[in-house]
């Protein structure tokens, strides 16, 4: 926690510095400052906790730096520092939302009491903004999974942005599993679902009930650049362990897990309908953990048998390993119009998850993981009306079958699409609206897909590669020119000076002025 002092009497300044044991209170890190413009300084620089300001400075009051303060978005506990009551005072810092005064000279126990109190509810604050962050989250999930927003990434931005979820979140691979708790008339909880994987798995763990006693389980893979067999392996036994966690304390359930892959968080409505369907047409009478990479696609039926009996999923996996896409289009075609004009949701529904198993198999067989197609999966249209249209089912049909033949031909499409993201980001580096949107668009791929690119063959984010080139330059800048910190802002492509100063100081330890006098030096 951190605390920041104000005011223009050095001597005060470090006499209220020593006045108290504040490391003993929890506070490790204390700023000082000797005007308001200092003050200011600090704050773009540092977080600062819990403020303690002189009301009356030169050229400026502690009034005016709290409304800046607030103005500002900055979220510090304030308290100011007089000589004196004044009412005129105490009715401002009413309406400023400040905790309290502190009368000089200041006696060691009633600063304590007044910093306890700061403490508290610096607390009190984080807590609650912790929570509103994990309910945010868990939300994106539900409505995700629910339909209530569509997964393409410019609704999920702006949900993103609603609620103050940091993007890294839309950046990330997920591993998605799905849980039936079957019983005889129990409900059972999504917390006790989460505890049981908690003992498992450290973090970035969610959690959602799509149904009674049905969930979706999403893994943060933030920490692993793709999802080799070895990982596979491990998460396999993770999930065996809470299964049997989740059956010795509550035997009167049967557990069943069912696990896909890695994938975006675009591609969340796609996980669930992939799973639930499994879940429905693969069933077990025991506490069972299944992968869908091993389970034989052509035992899945369809709704009905006779339109199961027309789909020929082991021909089209051939097709597609022999590299011959059109071929499987040309066969889809040719079972919609066997029927003529009319034909039965459940045909499209067959078509529809069969092409899903080929083309998931051939992806296995080949070591190619399912991550890397599943953004393409829902990119061309929404997977909840794929099936409602011969037309729907068609379009979805010829995106994935391209994706899935350039994946599967390709040498390492990879690398080169990470050369070009390089290229991109050199020629647009004074861009303030250079992203991963604007970035993808110009390489033509999907932003998920350029995320997970990117991070598997450079090993970097690609939020903090950006950064990192910006940073680079602006090193340059400082050394070689007189440019001041707002021209060189404005030349890497930082949307304002006060946030170039501070990712300056966050990757180099120094400001940018400092900097340049310590290494001009």
């Amino acid at each position: 926690m951190t605390l920041l002092i104000v005011d223009d009497e050095f001597y005060l300044v470090q006499g209220v510095k020593n006045a108290i044991d504040f490391e003993a209170l929890g506070i490790d890190e204390i700023y000082t400052a000797y005007s308001a413009d200092q003050a200011r300084s600090v704050y773009e620089e540092h977080t600062v906790d819990i403020l303690l300001s002189d009301v009356e400075m030169p050229r400026e009051n502690g009034l005016s730096l709290i409304k800046w303060v607030k103005d500002n978005g900055y979220e510090s506990i304030n308290i100011l520092l007089t000589g004196h009551a004044n009412f005129n005072y105490a009715r401002e810092g009413i309406s400023l939302q400040i905790l309290d005064y502190v009368l000089k000279p200041v006696e060691e126990n009633s600063l304590r009491e007044v910093m306890e109190r700061a403490i508290d509810k610096v607390k009190e604050n984080q807590q609650q903004k912790s929570e509103h962050l994990q309910t945010a989250k868990q939300e994106l999930w539900r409505n995700l999974y629910n339909g209530t927003i569509s997964a393409d990434q410019d609704t999920i931005t702006e949900f993103m942005t609603k609620n103050s979820i940091p993007e890294e979140m839309a950046e990330i691979f997920y591993y998605y599993a799905y849980l039936r708790a079957e019983t005889t008339d129990d409900v059972f909880s999504a917390n006790a679902v989460l505890s049981a994987l908690e003992d498992q798995f450290s973090s970035g763990i969610y959690v959602t009930a799509v149904d009674k006693n049905r969930f979706m389980i999403n893994i943060s893979l933030s920490e692993y650049a793709d999802v080799d067999s070895e990982l596979e392996k491990k998460l396999y036994t993770c999930f065996t362990n809470t299964m049997d966690k989740l059956q010795k304390e509550n035997d009167s359930f049967r557990f069943v897990f069912y696990l896909f892959s890695g994938a975006p968080l675009s591609a969340a409505p796609y996980a669930y309908e992939l799973l639930e369907h499994y879940s429905k047409n693969i069933l077990t009478s025991e506490n069972k953990v299944i992968s869908i990479a091993n389970v034989p696609m052509d035992s899945i039926s369809a709704k009905t048998a006779s339109d199961s009996e027309q789909i020929d999923i082991a021909k089209w996996e051939e097709l597609l390993s022999m590299n011959r896409a059109d071929d499987i289009l040309l066969d889809i075609r040719g079972l919609l119009m066997k029927t003529d004009s009319t034909f039965s949701a459940g045909l499209l529904r067959s078509i529809y998850y069969g092409l899903m198993s080929a083309v998931f198999t051939v992806l296995v067989q080949k070591n190619c993981s399912p991550m890397n197609i599943s953004s393409q999966m829902t990119h061309a249209t929404d997977p909840r009306t794929i099936t409602t249209s011969s037309e729907g089912l068609l379009q979805w049909a010829n995106s994935l079958l391209r994706s899935a033949s350039d994946l599967l031909t390709s040498q390492n499409p990879e690398e080169n699409i990470v050369e070009q993201v390089k290229l991109f980001i050199k020629d647009h580096i004074d861009d303030t609206d250079l992203s991963r949107t604007t970035i993808a668009e110009a390489v033509h791929i999907s932003p998920d897909y350029l995320s997970y690119v990117f991070h598997k063959e450079s090993g970097e984010v690609l939020s903090s590669y950006i950064n990192g080139e910006r940073i680079a330059i602006a090193k340059k800048l400082l050394l070689n020119t007189a440019a001041s910190s707002q021209e060189i802002a404005d030349k890497t492509g930082f949307s304002n000076v006060s946030y170039f100063s501070k990712q300056f100081k966050k990757t180099t330890g120094l400001t940018p002025n400092a900097y340049r006098s310590e290494h001009k030096k």
